[in-house]
This record gives C-alpha cells, sequence and structure tokens, in this order.
C-alpha cells in the first residue's frame, strides 16, 4: 500500500521525537527506567503501524521486545546492552530520515535492524518472536485497528461535547488543551485504507481547536459548530467499528464541512471600527496606535514562495482524489484557514495578498464548493506559476502574473444572468401614455343627505365591496350610478352593531373562561414536555384574573 507523503511526514515527526528522547534514555551511564523505556518503543511502533512502513513497524516491534525483555528481568542491562540500545536507536532515526523517499534498500535495512534485536535477544536467552502483521478484514483493517480507531475518535467526540459546554458557559479553562490531546494517538490515521473522511474531520477540529486555544474569540455558533464535529465523529466511529469503514454519505459527516465553513470560515460579523461611531464625529479615534508588526522579511522570498506553492499543489491534489463530498468540503475548510493565517502574516505589499484574498472569498463564499473542479484547476495553475518565479528570482512581476488567476477565482460560480424580455414585445415607454395620478381619481359627487360630501375612487371601493357582499346586483348597474349614490351607511345593518364591552370576558363569564383554559393547560402538560407550547394558555389565564376580580 501507497502511503501519502503527507502522513509519511506526520510519522516522521512523531517518530523523530520518540527517538530523541529514546536517545536519551539509553545514553545514559545509569539503568534506565524500564516503564518509560517500553512506552517510548510501544509509541514508537504504535507511530509506525499507523502511518509509516511496514518494515519499519516490524523492527520497531523489535526493539519493543527487547525494551521489554529488560523490564521483565529477562535481560541484564549492562555496557553490551546499552551498546546494542543505542546503536538500534541511531538506526531508526536514520530511517525516519529516509521516510519521505523510502525505497526497497530501506525496507532491507530496516529488516536487518528487526534480525540484529531478535539475535540480542537469543543471546539473552530470551526467546524472540518473529512481528507478524496484523490480519486484515474484509474492509481492508484489522478488528484491532478498526476498535482502535473508533473507541478514539468517540473519544474526541466526547472532549469535544466537553469543549463547547465550556464555551457556552465563557469557561474555556483548559477544553482546547483536552482536545488537541485526545487528537493524538489518531495522528496519522489518514494511511490507513477505507477512512475517508475521518482524516480530513481530525484535521479540521485540530485546526478550529487550534484558533480557538491561541485566543481567537468565538464566532456566534462555536459551540453548535464543535457539536456537529462531535456527532459527526461519533457516527463515523460507530461505522468503523460496525462496517469496517465510514459511510461520508451518513448525514452528520456530509453537513459537518458546510456547518464548519458557514460558523468559523465567514468573517461578515467583522465591521470597520468606524461604523460604530456616530456619523458626526469627525475624530471617534482619540489615540491611534500603531500597526501590528509582522516581522516580514525583505529579503529573497524563494523558500517561502516554493512552500506556498508546494501547498496549493497539495490541495488540487486533494480535491481531485478526495472520495466524497464531505471530505471536499472538510478540505476547502483546512485550506481556508492556512491561507487566511498566511494572509494575516503577510502585508497588503505582499507579492501574494490579492491571490490569497481570492482564494479565501471563493472558499468562505462557497463559490469553491460549488464547482471545486475548476477550483482545482486554478490552485493547480497558481502553483505552477509562483513555483516558475520562485526559481526564476522574479518576485516583482508575480503580482501581475497572478491577477489574472485571481479574477477567475472572483468569477467562479458567476453566471451572466440575461434580462427577461417577452418575445415580441416592445418594451420602449412611451412618455406620452403618462398621465397625473391626479386624472385617475374620480371627482366630487354631488352632496347627499346620508353620504359624506366627498367621496373619492379610494372611498367609492370599500362602498361597492360592502354592496356586492350584501346584495348582490349585475356589475352594469354599479357602473351606470353615479359615484355615491349609495353609500355605505344605506345598506349597513344597524340591528347587528353591539357594544364592544359585552364582547369582553367579565366577571363570571371570565371564571368560566379560566376554568377552560385550566382544562387546556392540563391537556397540554401531558401531551408535551416542554414549557413552551403553554405560552398562550398561560398568557391569557393571566389576562382573565383581573377581569374576573372586576366584578
Amino acid at each position: 500500500m501507497t502511503i501519502p507523503g503527507g502522513r509519511l511526514q506526520f510519522f516522521a515527526l512523531e517518530a523523530a521525537d520518540y527517538l530523541e528522547r529514546l536517545g536519551l534514555i539509553v545514553g545514559r551511564h545509569s539503568s534506565p527506567d524500564g516503564d518509560e523505556l517500553v512506552r517510548l518503543t510501544r509509541a514508537l511502533r504504535g507511530a509506525a503501524l499507523m502511518a509509516g512502513p511496514a518494515a519499519f513497524a516490524h523492527a520497531a516491534a523489535s526493539l519493543e521486545q527487547f525494551a521489554k525483555a529488560y523490564r521483565d528481568g529477562g535481560v541484564r542491562w549492562d555496557s553490551d546492552r546499552a551498546k546494542i540500545a543505542a546503536d538500534a536507536t541511531e538506526e531508526f532515526k536514520r530511517l525516519v530520515r529516509r521516510a519521505a523517499t523510502w525505497d526497497d534498500e530501506d525496507t532491507h535495512a530496516a529488516e536487518q535492524l528487526s534480525e540484529s534485536l531478535n539475535e540480542a535477544l537469543l543471546l539473552a536467552g530470551v526467546a524472540a518472536t518473529e512481528p507478524k502483521a496484523p490480519r486484515e478484514s474484509a474492509s481492508g483493517l484489522a478488528p484491532s485497528i478498526r476498535a482502535f480507531v473508533a473507541r478514539e475518535a468517540a473519544l474526541v467526540a466526547g472532549t469535544l461535547e466537553h469543549a463547547a459546554q465550556a464555551i457556552d458557559r465563557l469557561q474555556v479553562t483548559d477544553a482546547f488543551e483536552s482536545v488537541l490531546r485526545r487528537l493524538q494517538p489518531l495522528r496519522g490515521v489518514g494511511s490507513l485504507p477505507n477512512l475517508v473522511p475521518l482524516p480530513e474531520l481530525l484535521d479540521a477540529v485540530e485546526l478550529v481547536i487550534s484558533d480557538l486555544r491561541d485566543g481567537r474569540p468565538s464566532p456566534p455558533g462555536a459551540s453548535r459548530g464543535l457539536r456537529a464535529a462531535g456527532a459527526a465523529l461519533s457516527r463515523l466511529a460507530q461505522d468503523v467499528r460496525d462496517r469496517g469503514r465510514p459511510d461520508p454519505t451518513a448525514p452528520e459527516p456530509a453537513e459537518v464541512g458546510g456547518t464548519l465553513l458557514a460558523i468559523f470560515g465567514r468573517e461578515d460579523d467583522v465591521v470597520p471600527i468606524e461604523s460604530l461611531f456616530g456619523a458626526g464625529d469627525q475624530a471617534p479615534v482619540v489615540t491611534r496606535g500603531a500597526p501590528r508588526s509582522t516581522g516580514e522579511q525583505s529579503g529573497d522570498r524563494t523558500i517561502e514562495l516554493v512552500s506556498v506553492a508546494d501547498r496549493l499543489r497539495q490541495a488540487s491534489d486533494q480535491l481531485g482524489a478526495a472520495g466524497s463530498s464531505a471530505a471536499q468540503d472538510l478540505q476547502l475548510f483546512a485550506l481556508l484557514h492556512q491561507v487566511r493565517a498566511l494572509d494575516r502574516a503577510g502585508s497588503p505589499s505582499h507579492p501574494l495578498s490579492e491571490l490569497f484574498a481570492a482564494i479565501r472569498d471563493a472558499v468562505a463564499e462557497e463559490r469553491a464548493r460549488a464547482d471545486h473542479v475548476a477550483f482545482a484547476g486554478l490552485l493547480r495553475r497558481s502553483a505552477d506559476t509562483i513555483a516558475v518565479a520562485a526559481q526564476a528570482h522574479a518576485t516583482a512581476q508575480l503580482p501581475a502574473e497572478l491577477e489574472p488567476i485571481a479574477g477567475r477565482l472572483r468569477a467562479l460560480g458567476a453566471e451572466a444572468k440575461p434580462p427577461v424580455v417577452a418575445a415580441g414585445l416592445d418594451l420602449a415607454l412611451d412618455d406620452s401614455e403618462i398621465v397625473p395620478i391626479e386624472s385617475l381619481l374620480f371627482s366630487s359627487p354631488a352632496p347627499s343627505v346620508t353620504a359624506p360630501p366627498e367621496w373619492n375612487a379610494f372611498e367609492r371601493s370599500f362602498s361597492t365591496l360592502h354592496r356586492l357582499q350584501h346584495e348582490p346586483v349585475a356589475i352594469e348597474t354599479l357602473l351606470a350610478e353615479p359615484p355615491g349614490a349609495r353609500p355605505i351607511a344605506d345598506t349597513a345593518p344597524e340591528s347587528d352593531v353591539v357594544a364592544i364591552e359585552t364582547l369582553l370576558y367579565r366577571g363570571r363569564r371570565a371564571l368560566e373562561r379560566a376554568s377552560t383554559v385550566r382544562a387546556a393547560l392540563v391537556e397540554q402538560l401531558n401531551q408535551h414536555h416542554r414549557l413552551d407550547h403553554l405560552d398562550p394558555l398561560l398568557l391569557e389565564l393571566m389576562d382573565l384574573v383581573p377581569l374576573a376580580l372586576a366584578d
């Protein structure tokens, strides 16, 4: 199985850390602590199983067995054993540095290292067991690895819920640190087969938590975003445990990318500080501070530009090879955070500032999500342009060369909408057809005994409507009558007019209505557990109490 280059880099960083600490332990003049030695060798083997070459994992298992034999008393620690452990540690460091370009020679060297450690155990009288590769299931993962991934993902989901509760209580304390610590065992999980979009979701969670831990203010709905990520992780953990692979089409994983983009991806709530002051205030800022120093280097940008080109090229490849829409959304979210960090670290005069802004807007406004194929192509074109300029040391012309790409990124997803015009109609306006609005009103009718002295078209329309409701007549009859000939007062049945006070609940009638409302409250309580359904009835009951006491 080919391991992605990014995961190998993570493995190299993690394994190098373990080996540095291991080198300090075995290099001491005194005997090392057996439990600590076993813990570090086990961590090294676990990192290799998750994201490293198989031969390296087998050699790490032999080193772990050597450490266990010493801890359990099977091997006495002397100068010879210390030299064996120190030499093995140095060889492991050399192999870790070769992880990105691992070949058959490195595999052979790892196998020889494993054999030498097993031989040292045999010379010490300890039977060495050949480490076996884990038996894979039909899904491509061994049952033990499936259980490990499912358990750790479920634990991460639990810590995300605690972090969301801390945000709601405004008491974050060490909640973010707990999430980052819980993520450590799952680093490198992307090298395992058939786990999309679990690795992408873990990366997105780490980016969000890192930003919140660094003191950035939580956007509105931050706790809801963490809970959405936790629900998606719980669903993925359940699928890995039961089926051996996640289901990216499940509702929780399919929606979490869009939720994180909507909450943490947009910055619409950021407004200029000038908009918070009154319009008539000529000098709202009393003391103007100095701009933040970006620490920008004025020297050669070649290394920086090459790094940015590699990141954009990697993002393009990941979007093209994503196995699901959920993975694409999470990869866009990770790219947005990284580009935003690069943009903050630069300055307005940075040669890539316009490109960063165009990429950021395309992702935040979901235009890249709608057309990820074209977006991935523009990323690769940007990477190639930056790489060529960096190699030629021609950064001065880079903004002009990237301007067309930035323009296409801004126009991504925008479709020209032609005006809707009915075929065969001439929409040209003839000014001669414009008449004053006063001419549309009827002139005042002759005074009438029962009608107001003046009736305009607005008043007459209500009179006509009332007559049509109470005494149907032919439309020709209505048109033949002069305006105001039969006002509404002629047809209104005065016998139906009652005092409005008689329609109100009062005294005994209010008590009877209160008894009815009370019965409705009891019925609602039996049917619903939430009190918000009872608000209308409670308000009416409180209004009836003073009416019942009025008499």
